[in-house]
């Protein structure tokens, strides 16, 4: 975040603690550039320690002052980077496939993207191999702080501790538990977001093809209907002989002699 030097003058002294809620230490100092923005924070830790981060790892709510851990800026800059890399290289193919660019266009912009994929994979995974290191630390802390509940229990249960200072002991070591816990579920969690990245951005559907219009067949023999006059179906003559009148014929008389 930007922090101005009149507005990081009033956290001088106040307390860090880490986005897990572990005390870190108190401001002691700040650097500004010529702008009067302040660029570097300096902590005081509660071992006497004194450490500088960028002022982009601090963030400031209300009267509180959080750190956060660089591996988590880390982890969302490349996270972004890598989605719009594979994003860019899914629609070359696409441009490419639909004839919207010619080919060695095309080739100098996917050469170009796959390098700057590779050295963003070349980041994710240095970046996966240092989170493991931190979970097998926290592992153990999480172990010995086990161990050492255990033991407190097994004292109080024999009368070697009052229940005072179980009471205290119990709560510190049970809130150092659940603080070193969430850092390892955070970090776990964010192990397999940056391995899912490949998977998770997906190839761009492209445009539904527009339908084409269906005209209905056009009839031959197109068949007109009169309005005024109702049809008629079409007459069948048949060939019938007209009535003859039948004349009245003389007889024939036949004479025969004896």
């Amino acid at each position: 975040m930007t922090l101005s030097m009149e507005l990081g003058k009033k956290y001088l002294g106040k307390p860090v603690f880490d986005i897990y809620g572990r005390n870190l230490g108190r401001i002691v100092g700040l650097n500004a550039d010529v702008k009067n923005e302040v660029t570097q924070i300096e902590v005081e830790l509660g071992s006497g320690e004194f450490f500088s981060c960028p002022s982009s790892l601090i963030l400031i709510k209300g009267d509180s002052v959080s750190y956060v851990y660089q591996w988590k800026i880390d982890a969302q800059n490349i996270e972004k980077a890598m989605s719009l890399a594979l994003k860019r290289l899914y629609a070359l193919d696409e441009l490419l496939r639909i004839g919207e660019i010619p080919r060695d266009i095309y080739e100098d912009f996917k050469k170009y993207h796959e390098s700057s994929l590779s050295q963003l994979r070349d980041r994710r995974r240095i970046l996966i191999d240092g989170l493991k290191e931190r979970v097998n630390r926290l592992n153990s802390q999480i172990k010995e702080l086990q161990v050492f509940l255990a033991s407190l229990k097994m004292q109080h249960s024999t009368g070697e501790i009052d229940e005072g200072t179980y009471k205290d002991m119990c709560a510190a070591i049970q809130s150092g538990l659940n603080r070193t816990s969430s850092e390892k579920e955070d970090i776990e969690a964010t192990i397999t977001e940056l391995m899912q990245l490949d998977l998770k951005v997906t190839p761009p559907t492209p445009p539904p093809k527009p339908l084409q219009e269906v005209k209905p067949p056009t009839p031959q023999n197109p068949v007109t209907v009169s309005d005024s006059q109702p049809s008629k179906s079409p007459s069948v003559s048949a060939s019938v002989p007209e009535s003859s009148e039948v004349k009245p014929q003389k007889p024939i008389v036949v004479q025969i002699e004896g």
